[in-house]
């Protein structure tokens, strides 16, 4: 399945393809999120800026280093989100301690970079977290998080750290990646499962946020799975595969996808707006549309490739993407934008 592309591109809704120059990290940025008026960025690196930061950082309005955000973290940060108000930064990983308080894989901190008496250490990896009301889920490897036996996906308080305990969706194998429903009733999921509870699925799965039981959405395409997004209204799912597809599926009408985008390499992250799915990968090409796009694409809702082309230039390209209100936010492996040095987070003004 797939979409003929004819005509002119649409172009993008109102964002630039010119990166705003920022600081740049020393290493590779897997996560990044606005929270309040700060840009957390996290990752595998030691500097930002010229500034020493052990893998977590946050950058100001303006794109100059945050004095006051330096927590120091022995591991890789690979997901971040953060509170409703704005003053706490939830961040997963591969790290045993934040700023040498034993933390396993999963802190909450202050937006000044301080750590909050808040503790829910995993024995694995957490490769996502997203922040929905007062709860907090979870997603990657481990099979118990605050003591209590959650296997690769969980919801916790977002002030106590408390598991939720009727929430036990049990995957069947590693999640890579979630999404939470605007009215925060049901959680999307993709991984490498082929199983969720009770209830076979391909690599992605809706399930009821008070209970984790799959809903009756069962994708009939999909395989090993990447990154999610959702459309802000809640009725479009989109997940990658490792096998360089990009689906979109509405989970309400039906289990057959909507659409599937071919690129020449996988998609790592995915972001949608009201108009727009941003995207970016390791691919230099959008097979559906024959078109040239290095790392980083948009296409509109109904699945059209846009005319958005920044152009990135690196190796692993994106691994993940937030949207603000005024721009487009963009971590990953790369070193340049249209051929102009920025390595590790690149900003793009704009409406999304």
């Amino acid at each position: 399945m797939g979409l003929v592309l004819t005509g002119a591109l649409p172009s993008s809704a109102a964002v630039s393809d010119q990166h705003t120059r920022t600081a740049q990290t020393n290493g590779v940025v897997y996560a990044v999120a606005q929270v309040g008026g700060l840009t957390i960025i996290g990752g595998e690196f030691t500097a930002v800026g010229n500034q020493p930061r052990q893998n977590l950082a946050a950058l100001r309005a303006d794109g100059t280093v945050d004095p006051t955000f330096a927590p120091s973290v022995d591991g890789v940060v690979r997901a971040i989100d953060g509170s409703s108000d704005g003053t706490t930064v939830f961040v997963g990983g591969e790290f045993a301690h934040i700023n040498g308080a034993p933390r396993a894989a999963l802190a909450a901190l202050s937006v000044s970079g301080g750590l909050v008496d808040w503790r829910a250490d995993t024995n694995g990896i957490v490769y996502a977290v997203e922040v929905s009301g007062d709860r907090l889920y979870a997603a990657g490897t481990f099979t118990s998080i605050a003591d209590v036996a959650r296997r690769r996906l969980a919801a916790l308080d977002v002030s106590t750290a408390q598991v939720f305990k009727p929430f036990n969706p049990w995957p069947a194998w590693t999640v890579k990646d979630i999404a939470v429903s605007p009215d925060g009733t049901k959680v999307y999921a993709t991984g490498g499962f082929n199983r969720i509870g009770a209830q076979d699925r391909n690599g992605a799965a809706e399930v009821l946020a008070s209970t984790g039981e799959a809903t009756d959405f069962n994708p009939q395409r999909g395989g090993v799975g990447l990154a999610v997004g959702l459309s802000p209204d809640g009725s479009r799912f989109f997940f990658s595969t490792t096998d360089n597809n990009l689906y979109a599926y509405d989970p309400a009408v039906s289990s057959s996808p909507v659409y599937a985008i071919k690129t020449g390499g996988d998609t790592q992250a995915i972001a949608v707006s009201d108009t727009e799915v941003y995207f970016g990968g390791h691919f230099r090409n959008i097979n559906t549309f024959k078109a040239k796009r290095n790392l980083l694409a948009s296409i509109t809702l109904d699945g059209q490739l846009t005319s958005w082309d920044p152009h990135l230039g690196g190796n692993m390209g994106p691994w993940s993407i937030d949207l603000a209100s005024d721009r487009v936010l963009v971590g990953g492996d790369f070193g340049w934008v249209a051929g102009i040095p920025q390595h590790g987070i690149a900003v793009f003004h704009g409406t999304p």
